[in-house]
């Protein structure tokens, strides 16, 4: 026999459903169609579940804003997210998407050039992991939020690359790296910041760490592929041996890094031109066009 559900159960499921196949189609770079299953679960949200499932719609908003660099609508999303989640039941899973969309928030700030905006929600987002995190004392939970804070302790390290704070910068750095590069760790967040480390290096001169780093990255990268790091790792080495006169291999490095930036450039240009806004717009218009002529055929039956 079918297990029964509440109505409640039914609508949340259904929102989910429909998040997830708009996240699948938005990983196959199908935007049109992620739009509409994730406006479908909105709709279902708004009108029944309200900001328990709207947190979930916001949280997406916030990610496209995000890849699509409006950095500033992309932060009021994830505020608005962040806000709407606290309706949640309190639970490590909820407490994890606050810690995140707090960190989100900083990057979108850091990305818009705001970096004392930013500064403030990551020392946020730290202060947050040690207060909220208290009760999820857990093996994994543990080893989850120490993931959490090296994504942050990256992000730190880059604003103060920003700052001309090298010293500070590099210990910020390693120690992300130290934390994510452990065994079922963010590997891929790992090698971001291992990026930003090797351009600390290279902007201070110190090639030997340089190249060792980047050796060591370059072993990672064949293992845990991660096309962002990639680009930048081959425009870097192009950098550095155009740098030490070896121009044959700063060719290849720079050849690699024209063809990796040429694909990401195609699939954020697709991105960047749907107006997610407008398409909520018009579904909106589109609900309530058949609303009213549901609402005609009933007075023409009575």
């Amino acid at each position: 026999a079918k297990k029964s559900v509440t109505r409640k159960q039914y609508v949340s499921n259904y929102a989910e459903a429909n998040f997830a196949m708009g996240d699948a189609y938005f990983s196959l770079s199908q935007f049109s169609t992620a739009y509409q299953c994730y406006y479908q679960g909105y709709f279902m949200g708004k009108n029944n579940l309200k900001n328990e499932i709207l947190a979930e719609y916001t949280y997406r908003m916030g990610m496209v804003m995000f890849k699509q660099a409006h950095y500033l609508e992309a932060a009021n999303y994830f505020k608005l997210s962040y806000r709407q989640s606290l309706s949640y039941k309190e639970s490590f899973q909820a407490f994890y998407q606050r810690q995140e969309l707090l960190d989100n928030v900083g990057e979108s700030f850091k990305n818009n050039g705001d970096i004392d905006s930013a500064s403030t929600y990551f020392a946020r987002t730290i202060d947050y992991i040690d207060t909220a995190g208290t009760p999820y004392t857990g093996q994994g939970q543990t080893r989850l939020k120490e993931v959490a804070k090296a994504v942050v302790y990256g992000n730190q390290g880059e604003i103060a690359m920003q700052k001309k704070q090298n010293t500070l910068a590099t210990q910020l750095l390693r120690k992300s790296i130290d934390i994510n590069l452990k065994k079922g760790n963010d590997y891929g967040n790992a090698e971001l910041v291992e990026i930003n480390l090797g351009k600390l290096y290279f902007a201070t001169h110190q090639y030997q760490p340089f190249l060792s780093l980047f050796k060591d990255l370059r072993n990672q990268l064949d293992t845990v592929k991660n096309e962002e790091a990639e680009t930048s790792w081959n425009l870097l080495m192009s950098q550095y041996y155009q740098q030490t006169g070896d121009l044959a291999k700063a060719f290849v490095h720079l050849d690699n890094y024209s063809a990796l930036k040429d694909s990401i450039n195609k699939r954020s240009s697709s991105l960047k031109e749907t107006d997610v806004n407008q398409q909520q717009a018009n579904y909106d218009k589109q609900y309530q066009i058949e609303n009213l002529k549901d609402n005609n055929k009933l007075q023409l039956i009575y």
